[in-house]
């Protein structure tokens, strides 16, 4: 399933500010990112430990904002029949920057579902942690 950008709709109720990277590549609003070596980010692979999410669509060398921890943030939320995400799951990097519920408990984990997305790839809310 191909991520569709969230810009606009990802709204976040949170004390704590974005935090300001470079893409390396194409990134959606609502996509989890991960660092990359070159100290850039990109959209989430699997498995991976996320940053945050981020605020809005961005191509390579653009700047982009991110919502880190502290944040409940609007985002896309899948799963599979390993790991089927119920409410206050930990969350990891799904593919194609999709949150997933994690198959590990806390491993790579950066959040927690707070709200579930009413069909699998919808929207949901986290806390990012």
């Amino acid at each position: 399933m191909g991520f569709t950008s969230l810009e606009g709709t990802v709204i976040h109720k949170g004390p704590y500010p974005a935090l300001g990277f470079t893409a390396s590549g194409t990134i959606y609003g609502g996509q989890v990112v991960q660092a990359n070596a070159d100290g850039y980010v990109t959209a989430g692979t699997s498995d991976a430990v996320g940053l945050g999410i981020a605020l809005y669509d961005a191509t390579i060398g653009n700047g982009i904002s991110v919502l880190g921890p502290g944040n409940v943030v609007y985002c896309r939320i899948s799963g599979t029949s390993e790991t089927t995400p119920t409410t206050y799951s930990h969350v990891v990097c799904g593919v194609e920057g999709y949150c997933k519920a994690s198959a590990s408990g806390t491993t790579n984990a950066f959040g927690r579902i707070v709200d579930l997305p009413s069909t699998n790839g919808g929207i949901g809310k986290i806390l990012v942690c």
